[in-house]
């Protein structure tokens, strides 16, 4: 009877740790993308991209794989290297979360719109945008 409770256990456990860890992923993506987007790191961001995301800069917007995705954040960041990102507020409506900030370069400062979406069993950014 004892080895059946501690094989219950061992098989129980894990499943509640995953389910805390899957409740988290959503602030674990924000974490990253405010460390990518405050050290300017494009490949830290685009790790957090679905396959194909929608990029909005300088008023332009295109649907780009996340390797493309990521040459593009590498170019802006090239162009506008940081000097500071803050998150101002974050919620979720129909299913879809969501992030503000402000970007902050020498040469100019951005509204951030980060939109993550739950796809594939993960939860990845689908659009983002600085206006």
């Amino acid at each position: 009877m004892k080895m059946y409770l501690r094989v219950a256990l061992l098989l129980i456990l894990p499943l509640l740790t995953l389910n805390c860890v899957v409740g988290q992923e959503p602030a674990a993506i924000l974490n990253k993308v405010e460390e990518s987007l405050t050290s300017g790191n494009a490949a830290m961001l685009a790790s957090t991209f679905h396959s194909r995301v929608e990029l909005t800069l300088e008023g332009k917007s295109q649907i780009q794989s996340s390797v493309q995705a990521q040459y593009v954040m590498s170019q802006f960041f090239a162009s506008y290297p940081p000097s500071s990102f803050t998150l101002s507020h974050h919620g979720e409506t129909g299913g879809t979360l969501y992030a503000l900030g402000e970007y902050r370069s020498a040469k100019g400062t951005f509204e951030v719109n980060i939109f993550i979406r739950f796809e594939g069993g993960t939860n990845r950014i689908s659009e983002l945008r600085f206006e």
